[in-house]
């Protein structure tokens, strides 16, 4: 059996014409979908099965050679906020608890009122735009073999489902696939724009994949509610624009207070 190391050897050459053409070949873009149901879910209910695309072996090794070398770019560069911590070497939920825990910590000390604000991102890589990953490899500001072939990845991919009756298929303008090289970056490179933005000093923002948590702490207690409104009205414009959507029903908020009650803020009318 081939090594990775091996395989990726043998592939040098194919490698090396999508880097000249920036290329990737239309039938290492195409999909097969495979349903698979979840433990414990109603057999007849579309939402008790999880899409898994199937895709081929030699098109997975040749995202990873790209990726490792998009990769070395951004590390190198410094391209991803410190605050997101989701797909990415050398850091871990606990870090991402740790650094969390700390900050609330701090504000309690300075005895500030805090506010924890948790959103999270519906079916993230499903809603994944392509012009969204597009727009963020060409943010990147880095002419390369690389970042050219990794969008010609995202053009005329089509995937494959097998119906009771026939194969049916369609083009994709959205959605990372699961078990793809490339998706979780991806999605780091969208996510980056949000965490990257300049918030209020009292405002921190950070995320773990597909969720994202505020701390926001103020001196007096009538201060936190307008601070939380601002970031929760700033969240939206990104959302809106990557057409991604926040599942309030897995989103909560926290008060850290002496406050007797939890100033009221809202999410599309939702969120308090």
């Amino acid at each position: 059996m081939e090594t990775l190391q091996e395989l990726e050897l043998e592939l040098y050459p194919h490698k090396s014409r999508c880097y000249q053409l920036h290329f990737f070949s239309e039938p290492l873009k195409k999909g097969i979908i495979i349903l698979f149901h979840k433990d414990g879910k109603e057999a007849d209910e579309i939402k008790s099965y999880r899409p898994v695309t199937l895709l081929l072996t030699i098109g997975k090794v040749l995202e990873q050679i790209l990726l490792r070398t998009l990769n070395h770019t951004i590390k190198k560069k410094n391209l991803l906020h410190h605050n997101e911590f989701g797909f990415r070497g050398g850091r871990s939920t606990d870090d991402a608890i740790y650094q969390l825990a700390e900050r609330i910590q701090d504000a309690k000390h300075k005895k500030l009122h805090t506010k924890v604000i948790s959103l999270y991102i519906q079916g993230a890589f499903d809603h994944l735009q392509y012009n969204s990953i597009g727009n963020s490899l060409d943010e990147i500001n880095f002419t390369s073999h690389t970042i050219e072939t990794l969008k010609d990845i995202l053009n005329y991919r089509k995937v494959t489902i097998q119906t009771a009756q026939v194969p049916v298929s369609w083009s994709q303008q959205q959605e990372c696939a699961q078990g793809s090289c490339t998706g979780p970056m991806f999605w780091n490179l969208v996510a980056n724009e949000i965490i990257s933005e300049e918030w209020q000093p009292n405002v921190h923002l950070q995320a773990f994949a597909n969720d994202f948590i505020f701390v926001m702490s103020e001196p007096t207690g009538a201060k936190p509610k307008a601070t939380a409104q601002a970031a929760l009205t700033k969240f939206p414009h990104w959302t809106d624009k990557h057409q991604l959507k926040v599942c309030t029903e897995k989103s909560t908020t926290i008060l850290m207070s002496r406050l007797v009650s939890d100033p009221r803020v809202k999410w599309d009318n939702q969120i308090n």
